[in-house]
């Protein structure tokens, strides 16, 4: 007799935690809309990089029409990511399909015989990208995935129709510069970036020289809003530009919960189900690729307070990413309390 009863009151309790969830959302968002700008909301169409029209909302569900764009920061698991997903079988857009291919004049997707399957062109270089807007990239549907460090160029090879989704892996941008030292001195393989002498000189006096504030400080706020070379100083609109943008069109990810990030990755790009996932995963996420073991820097330590120094911006633009990564879990767990509901 107390059966109907008991199903009725278990689903009003549903109901009443999923309104007290979405409340909840709802005040850390606005929360969130307060840090973005203090004087006022920033709105990306004021901005020049076009995210406004050529790039999806990380809160809508991408279409076919849509293309999943990686942002790789430097030294933040870029390599694994690209690794993992060639792995999988996807066709990605980097550097790696334009090897003899530089002069095609129509988009192909090549395969080698171990079936990793590229692009025929550069996203990795701002020239490269004007070369595959031209070629029609995003209105050729044929990349799953592009990897890129410039996102502020990548929006415009995109278009209102056929639009960009934005994602990627976030790092203490501290650890990241204290990473990127110690690989550049090994990195023989890398051209111009490969710096050897940097073996005979301490991680302290490296960050005390002038250029290297200028070209190695805050490199995420700069790649995100298109501020390169010697770019001392960012301004705090700036800032509010890079947060917003964040906010309203990228999927977060962070390095410190990297199999957490993939996971939420997959899901919203529908790669999880891939057959190969487990395997790749295992391989490139759990165990991860490019890694250079170095020595740690100590919080308080003098380099410590030189990196916050030179990634003061980066840092708060960090801090905000991961209250973003928290705040897309809620968004996600409320919809599946929706769902049950």
């Amino acid at each position: 007799m107390n059966a109907p009863s008991s199903k009725k009151s278990s689903s009003e309790r549903r109901k009443r935690n999923a309104v007290i969830a979405i409340f909840a959302l709802v005040g850390s968002t606005l929360l969130l809309f307060a840090d973005v700008a203090p004087r006022r909301i920033l709105h990306i169409a004021d901005y020049e990089h076009n995210f406004e029209h050529n790039v999806v909302p990380w809160l809508r569900p991408v279409t076919d029409n849509d293309t999943p764009v990686y942002w790789h920061i430097p030294k933040s698991g870029g390599t694994s990511m690209k690794l993992y997903y060639s792995c999988m079988g996807l066709a990605t857009a980097s550097q790696v399909g334009v090897d003899g291919h530089d002069k095609d004049e129509t988009i192909e997707v090549l395969e080698n015989w171990h079936g990793i399957k590229n692009i025929n062109v550069d996203t990795t270089t701002k020239e490269g990208l004007i070369r595959a807007g031209k070629l029609g990239l995003a209105e050729s549907g044929l990349a799953d995935v592009v990897f890129t460090s410039y996102p502020s160029e990548a929006v415009d090879i995109f278009n209102p129709i056929n639009k960009g989704a934005f994602f990627s892996l976030f790092r203490h941008p501290n650890e990241r510069t204290v990473s990127l030292f110690y690989f550049i001195q090994i990195a023989s393989w890398q051209g111009k970036t490969y710096t050897p002498h940097l073996k005979n000189m301490k991680l302290e006096d490296w960050l005390r020289k002038d250029r290297v504030k200028c070209t190695q400080g805050n490199v995420m706020t700069r790649l995100l809003i298109g501020k390169y070379k010697k770019a001392c100083v960012i301004t705090e609109e700036e800032l509010q530009m890079a947060k917003d943008i964040l906010r309203r069109k990228f999927t977060i990810g962070l390095m410190s919960k990297m199999e957490e990030s993939v996971e939420r990755f997959d899901r919203r790009f529908g790669w999880y189900d891939n057959e190969k996932r487990q395997q790749c995963f295992d391989s490139h996420i759990k165990v991860g690729d490019n890694k250079n073991p170095h020595k740690e820097v100590k919080e308080g330590s003098e380099a410590w307070k030189l990196l916050t120094e030179m990634n003061s911006v980066d840092i708060r633009l960090y801090e905000y990413a991961v209250k973003l990564f928290e705040l897309q879990k809620d968004q996600n767990r409320i919809r599946g309390i929706t769902h049950q509901a």
